[in-house]
């Protein structure tokens, strides 16, 4: 168990490190969206 608390840990450092890297440069990530429409049927 303590390998795999290992890397969680590292792995947490690294997307930390990546959003802030990303904030710094002011790069935003994509917002996954989707749209739906309905058309109503009498």
């Amino acid at each position: 168990m303590r390998n795999m608390k290992e890397y969680l840990d590292i792995q947490q450092r690294i997307n930390l490190a990546i959003i802030k890297k990303f904030e710094t440069e002011k790069i935003d990530f994509a917002f996954p969206t989707q749209t739906v429409f309905v058309e109503k049927v009498s």
